[in-house]
């Protein structure tokens, strides 16, 4: 029997007790029988940068659960929200994961997806931009891998905070933005374009050219246990109770 593909964003852990991170080891527990693959598209953390030898303490729940999925043939794939940074130091040489800093191209059931958390296209989250253009700029990876995770810990915490309401202010003005790229993308081939981010839950289906193309919003998984499941042909935007 065919597996299904589980499409998450949004989670938003911050501490080993959040109600985000128990509901959702509690979820991926109950899917592991039936997930042949898992994509997280941003933002599972509310703060994540990766050391070599170091992680933080409030995920060790969630890491444990993604390692027993790992080990059980389930495949896991991560893109890095605006509120992370270096994936590729755990989750890519330690966990064997598929890691991406920006966004995934993938073919699933001979439909090619196109798969991004979504703040590069966000013009309203100022905040972010410039925290992702200093921690994502590589000549500073080794001066922030030197510094305490403590301290981007604090500022992170921060400018998430702003980065939050600012969002709230501008859904429909993100919306829009990604409307016009995935549009771009449809034009390139592309069937299937997902996106995070965005925290509203939709999915959209058009003809061109004869063919179904779809734009998908995963919402959260933080306010709503929002998921989405696919066998690579249809859509279903389900809620975790």
């Amino acid at each position: 029997m065919p597996k299904n593909h589980i499409f998450i964003s949004d989670v938003h852990i911050a501490k080993i007790d959040d109600e985000s991170q128990t509901s959702l080891v509690k979820f991926l527990e109950s899917v592991k029988a039936t997930a042949g693959s898992l994509y997280f598209l941003g933002d599972l953390f509310d703060f994540w940068y990766g050391y070599k030898s170091v992680v933080y303490h409030e995920y060790i729940p969630l890491l444990n659960k993604l390692i027993e999925l790992k080990n059980s043939g389930v495949e896991l794939y991560l893109l890095e929200g605006n509120h992370e940074f270096r994936f590729d130091l755990f989750f890519g040489d330690v966990l064997n994961a598929h890691v991406s800093p920006k966004f995934l191209e993938k073919e699933i059931n001979n439909k090619k997806f196109y798969l991004t958390h979504g703040d590069s296209i966000d013009t309203i989250d100022i905040g972010h931009k410039v925290l992702n253009f200093f921690l994502k700029n590589k000549p500073v990876h080794l001066v922030v891998g030197l510094s305490h995770p403590g301290f981007w810990w604090r500022v992170a915490r921060i400018v998430s905070e702003m980065s939050r309401s600012r969002l709230d202010r501008g859904s429909s003005k993100l919306f829009k933005a990604y409307e016009s790229f995935a549009k771009k993308k449809f034009s390139e081939g592309v069937d299937v374009a997902i996106f995070g981010h965005s925290h509203e839950p939709k999915i959209q289906k058009q003809m061109i050219d004869g063919k179904e193309k779809f734009s998908i919003y995963l919402g959260d998984w933080l306010t709503q246990h929002c998921y989405l499941k696919s066998d690579g042909d249809n859509f279903e935007m389900c809620y975790y109770k």
